[in-house]
């Protein structure tokens, strides 16, 4: 049987993973700038036809561009027949992931100028360039004219951004980029640019705009909605969420301001950092916290790398060649760490049969797939989408709202119901409290007529040696109903505790559960009324509907002890039950509603308000609660 679960998991991870697989295939096929199949510059030169323009109506400019390393060249720097008079003969490289920058291991900036020249149709026609975040600073010529400067790339000055720029020109037009790099900062140059038609490529750059801001909009949203929710029923798990798709907006935030505004390195490159990181530290935190797994070790660990992410991309303006490749493969097995700890947790998970454990698997899968396509897809940069990795974090975010849903839905119904059922005790309690306020009250006084009953026997002797019988009678109509009151049971001093108690062990009673009770505890308890009213309510009620759900022949039996010694209050209680406990996430579940149980849930409140600690632990057939409060209230 566990050799079927094990092989039936298995497959559930090849088909997800197959899944997700299929959907990174897609991206890299139909929207990669670097499968186009529009035609490549060769030497420096592309000749685009009109045909051409037809069939790809959008160029990617990836291969054949002249490179002159360590120069940031003008147009006029090039001789008339279209080589650099001072700089020597060019490089023939491509941009983008196929081609870098050399760097020989200096640390600063590195400098380039790279170089096209574009044959256009000669029509009339408005065309657009579109350029994708120049690392670190650049500026741009197009047709002997400056356009666009980002930064100041000769003053090494960081400035990038994203925009389309109109070309209006026809015939042969000179493309002229000058780039400058931090050497840290990046392994490649920049995005290949797209050239088409000016409609053309002012689509697919407010489609690319519009993508970023729906999925940063959706984590924004997420982030409002679960921030409110966490400060309405005081949620753990929400807080933990808020973070998480705050990190997610801080890891795309900068990139979709880029495409209207020119950003520099700092702060950009930390938010970015710290946003990535930060991130998957609490989808692991918010992981454990779900399963009830205790990895404070590990949550240290990850917070420590966090903060030396965090130290080196503050400063990685300063950082050599060496220590940048070194934080890099750092950085790879912190996140290939992560997404195999994900994917373990929700394997046992799945195999434990809990609780969203599926959909966790999920989501680990394909942001696991994520991390892996961008290693095996390396020149994958989207014309109208987003990276491989975005994706898989999207996953992180979509699967974790999907579990968490669920729960602050249960969350926020559960506190619902924990609300209205403390304002009904509370009402009942003081009802109870002046009801049996009102029976102590005819106790004392029963006990004042006892005290004077010798008083009354002289009274009613002088009436009959008067033969007075009407008096006699008279009197006795007032004394003879109080004399004849039943004493109550008294467990406790405490008028409202004593009514609760006598209230459910009645019950017990009745339901034929044999009751062993022992309470030592002064008439005004450490705690207030209310609150050990309804502890002492939630244990017994708890336990009196265990004991009348077992089968009519089975021993039912409920125990209570309590007492307050050394400033402690104590309470253990031992009861039957029929031997099946469902739980779920870490709570007891409600055998009357679906959720969790509503009075274990408020005693625990209640226990922890003050300090204390409750243990309740289901054995064979005896449920056992153990409650210690420490005198000094916290």
């Amino acid at each position: 049987m566990d050799n079927f679960r094990g092989l039936k998991l298995a497959l559930k991870m090849v088909l997800i993973a197959m899944a997700a697989v299929s959907f990174f295939l897609v991206m890299y096929y139909y929207d990669n700038r670097y499968t186009t199949g529009s035609p490549q510059a060769s030497e420096g030169v592309l000749e685009i036809t009109e045909e051409a323009l037809k069939l790809h109506p959008v160029h990617s400019l990836v291969r054949g561009w002249e490179f002159y390393p360590d120069q940031l060249l003008k147009p006029g720097d090039f001789a008339e027949d279209g080589s650099a008079s001072a700089a020597g003969e060019p490089y023939y490289v491509s941009v983008g992931r196929f081609g870098t920058m050399n760097r020989d291991g200096r640390p600063g900036w590195v400098k380039g100028t790279f170089r096209l020249t574009i044959r256009l149709p000669e029509i009339q026609e408005t065309y657009g360039l579109q350029i994708m975040e120049i690392p670190s600073a650049s500026r741009i010529y197009i047709g002997g004219r400056s356009v666009l400067a980002m930064g100041r790339p000769e003053e090494e000055k960081a400035g990038t951004g994203s925009c389309v720029i109109p070309v209006q020109e026809t015939g042969d037009v000179e493309l002229v980029i000058q780039a400058a790099d931090l050497s840290a900062l990046h392994s490649h140059m920049f995005t290949p640019p797209l050239l088409g038609t000016y409609g053309n490529i002012a689509r697919i750059h407010d489609i690319n705009r519009m993508m970023r801001m729906a999925f940063l909009g959706v984590a924004g949203i997420g982030a409002a909605l679960f921030l409110y929710m966490a400060i309405a029923i005081r949620w753990w798990r929400g807080y933990l969420f808020f973070l998480f798709c705050t990190c997610f907006v801080g890891l795309g935030i900068c990139s979709l301001i880029r495409t209207g505004f020119v950003l520099g390195v700092q702060p950009a490159y930390t938010i970015t950092v710290f946003s990535f990181y930060a991130g998957l530290w609490l989808m692991v935190v918010l992981e454990n916290d779900l399963y009830r797994i205790q990895a404070e070790k590990l949550s240290v660990i990850i917070g420590g790398f966090l903060v030396l992410a965090v130290a080196y991309s503050s400063f990685v303006q300063y950082s050599p060649p060496v220590l940048a490749k070194g934080f890099f493969y750092m950085t790879e097995w912190y996140k290939y760490g992560i997404a195999f700890y994900l994917i373990i947790v929700s394997e046992i998970a799945l195999m434990k049969k809990m609780e969203r454990s599926m959909t966790l698997l999920i989501m680990a899968a394909v942001f696991t797939t994520a991390l892996f396509m961008e290693q095996l897809l390396p020149y994958y940069e989207p014309v109208y989408g987003v990276s491989f990795i975005m994706v898989g974090y999207a996953a992180l975010l979509i699967g974790m709202f999907c579990i968490l849903w669920r729960d602050m839905v249960d969350a926020f119904r559960n506190r619902v119901i924990f609300l209205e059922e403390n304002e009904r005790m509370t009402r009942q309690l003081s009802m109870q409290k002046e009801h049996y306020r009102h029976i102590n009250e005819s106790m004392e006084e029963t006990r004042r007529l006892r005290h004077d009953m010798r008083h009354y026997l002289r009274m009613l002797s002088t009436m009959a040696d008067e033969g007075n019988v009407g008096e006699i009678r008279r009197f006795l109509r007032q004394v003879v109903p109080a004399a004849e009151e039943g004493n109550p049971l008294i467990y406790t001093g405490n008028y409202a505790l004593n009514a609760v108690l006598s209230h459910y062990l009645a019950r017990a009673r009745r339901s034929g559960i044999e009751t062993d009770v022992s309470l030592s505890l002064p008439p005004a308890p450490m705690l207030p009324e209310e609150d050990i009213c309804v502890i002492f309510g939630n244990l017994l009620e708890n336990a009196i509907e265990a004991c009348e759900r077992q089968e009519e022949d089975a021993r039912r039996y409920l125990f209570l002890r309590s007492s307050q010694e050394e400033g402690r209050l104590l309470i253990v209680m031992d009861n039957s039950y029929e031997g099946n406990v469902r739980y779920s996430q870490g709570y007891f579940c409600s055998s009357k509603r679906n959720g969790v149980g509503i009075g274990v849930e408020s005693v625990k409140a209640i226990v922890k308000r003050y300090g204390g600690t409750a243990f309740f632990e289901p054995e064979d057939g005896r449920f056992k609660v153990s409650i210690v409060i420490p005198g000094e209230r916290k």
